[in-house]
Formats: C-alpha cells, structure tokens, sequence
C-alpha cells in the first residue's frame, strides 16, 4: 500500500489536469481563464477530495512536488480549488517548493491572491518567509478590493507573534487607508467592507494582548508631525475597553498636541459610524471622559474635541442611542455647567429639533 500510494497520489492529479484541459478545449476557453466553469470545478473538487484527510503521507517531498507542478499547469479556476484544499492535504507541513509556489501566485495573480493568503494562514511558515509575506500583504492592502481586504488583514493579524507584533501594526497603519475603504459599497453579504474590518480589528485586538499593547506603543510614539489618521482615533475606540486609562491619557495628549483635532473626530464619527456602531458605548464614553474633569477641559483643544464627538455622535445616533447622549449630557450639565457644555447641550437640542 505504500508504494500504491505515491503512484495513485501522480495519477489523481494528473487525471485532474487532464479533466480541466478537456473541459477548457471544449468550450473554447483560454487555460488562464479565471472565469469558473461548473462541471470542471466539480469534478477537480471531487478528485482533490481524495487527498483531503490522509492519516499517513508516505513521501511527503514528492506530493508537495506534484502539487507544486499541478499549480503551474492548471487553469486559474482549478488552481483555487487545489489552494483552498491544501491545509487539509498537507496538515500543518509546507513544503519549500510549495510555499515558493504560493508565494509567487499572491504576487502574480491577482485573482487567487485571497485564496492563497487565506491557506497560507493555516500552514506554518518559516519565521523568514513569514516576514516576507507580511511585507506583500501589506502592500497588497492598498489596492484590494472590498472582499479581499478582510482576509488579508485577518492573516497580518494573526500571523504576528509577541515579537514582531510592532512591526506588523507599522505596516498596517501605512498600508489601511480608511477614508479609501468606507467608499466601498456593500458586499454581497450586508456589510461594507470597512465594518468587516473594524470587526475583525476588534476581535483581534481583544484576543491577542500582545497585539494591543503593541498598537498602544506605536500610538504612544506618534508625534504631531505625522499625518492624522482616522485609523488611530478608530483603534483608540477599540482599545478602550481593554485600557482604558491608558487610551484616555494617549487621547488626551493627541488632542492637546493637536494631532487629534476636534474636525478628525467629527469625520472619524460621521463618515465611519456605520463601521464604529458596535463601538457606540466607547465613543460615548470618550466623549463622558473629556467633559468629565473640568481641570483637564480648560484646554480649548479638548473642550472642541468633546463637543465634536457628542454633536457627531447625536447626528449617526438611531433614536434610542440620541437619548443616551442627551441623558449623558444632562448629567455632565446638572452636576456644573461651564459655557462650552452650555453652547454643546444647546447645539443638540438645536439638533433634535430639526431632526426627527
């Protein structure tokens, strides 16, 4: 049976190859086609399902090599197939040919990019190969499409380790253009691409502490002379909820410094809402924060930056959430009133009126 299978394993992906010829030939279709046909698509699952869940590979080596071969000669929509069904066919195993196999297609082919990111996220990488591909992806996000960019941010996220947690959130913060996302319509599935995102950055930003406390770091060391970004203000929200002392004093020292101005949060507010909705209560709480503590509101900076996210938030709000900023405004009132916290409660009941 040993020596069958090396054999069997040639002749399965051989037949594969031969299948998806034939069916190309007779429909006059080019081999680099990524438009898929279904009857081809069919059949190259049902013969790659043979390979799925092996217990015992016998030669490794030689089945990483004929897949690596099969890579290169089949058409664009059987290629998927094999991709997405390599973590089941090799484990955890990658071989070097393969993995360079891999690497070549998510910088050469556009179309099978996500596929190939999205099976490497399962196998293990080498610690070199790894750095390399963070490098692509990253650069790979700015100019995804909607669909792709969840899976490309999910591997950068969940590839990096304690180690270089720092420099995969430098590559992110360069590479994810927000205001460039949010213009991209809704997927097939509801969501815009940019609520998947913010999403997934929470999720992950909850799970992997190291994560956190690197993007905390890299927050902590920007300076007034870089450009704002809306991606900052968004993972400040984010984080919150797992440091929220420390995101209130790294808040606080942007919007003093001037990086954080009161018209980035309004458009951070009003053009990403949809995305931050999961994250009303923390924005909420922001806002509560700067009005809070009258000695640290002196500042003219922090008193518009305040007043911006509460007006902001008012206008994105659904009707039960615009109740929770007024009665969070009349308590701030009620317990002692200075002029902007008059001017900001007027403002929004200005607001109400008009808009029902």
């Amino acid at each position: 049976a040993e020596k069958l299978q090396p054999q069997i394993i040639d002749w399965l992906l051989d037949a594969l190859l031969m299948h998806a010829s034939s069916n190309l030939a007779s429909a006059s279709e080019s081999a680099n086609d990524a438009t898929d046909a279904p009857e081809n698509h069919g059949s190259s699952s049902l013969l790659l399902r043979q390979l799925r869940w092996l217990e015992v590979v016998v030669d490794p080596d030689q089945l990483a090599e004929k897949l690596s071969e099969t890579l290169q000669m089949a058409p664009a929509n059987v290629q998927r197939d094999i991709i997405v069904s390599l973590p089941e066919i090799l484990g955890d195993m990658l071989p070097e040919s393969l993995l360079e196999e891999l690497l070549r297609i998510v910088n050469e082919h556009t179309s099978l990019t996500t596929a190939a990111v999205d099976a490497l996220s399962e196998l293990r990488i080498p610690g070199a190969a790894q750095e390399r591909l963070q490098r692509d992806v990253c650069a790979l996000l700015r100019y995804a499409h909607g669909d792709e960019l969840p899976v490309l941010l999910r591997f950068l996220l969940s590839t990096a380790s304690a180690d270089n947690a720092t420099e995969v959130v430098q590559l992110v913060r360069k590479s994810l253009d927000l205001r460039q996302i949010a213009r991209i319509s809704k997927s097939k599935h509801g969501d815009t691409p940019e609520t998947v995102l913010v999403d997934m950055l929470r999720s992950c930003l909850q799970r992997y502490s190291y994560l956190a406390d690197a993007w905390l770091q890299v927050l902590l060391q920007a300076t007034e002379r870089e450009e704002p970004m809306i991606l900052d203000i968004v993972v400040c929200y984010l984080l919150q909820p797992k440091a929220r002392k420390k995101v209130e004093a790294l808040t606080r020292r942007h919007i003093g410094s001037g990086r954080f101005s009161a018209s980035l949060f309004t458009e951070c507010i009003t053009n990403h809402g949809e995305a931050l909705r999961g994250s009303f209560a923390d924005m909420l709480l922001m806002a509560e924060v700067l009005l809070r503590k009258p000695a640290l509101t002196q500042s003219g900076k922090i008193a518009d930056a305040s007043m911006a996210m509460y007006v902001a938030l008012f206008r994105v709000a659904d009707p039960y959430h615009r109740q929770e900023v007024i009665v969070s405004l009349v308590t701030h009132v009620g317990s002692g009133i200075i002029s902007f916290q008059i001017a900001l409660f007027l403002s929004l009941l200005l607001l109400s009126a008009v808009k029902p």
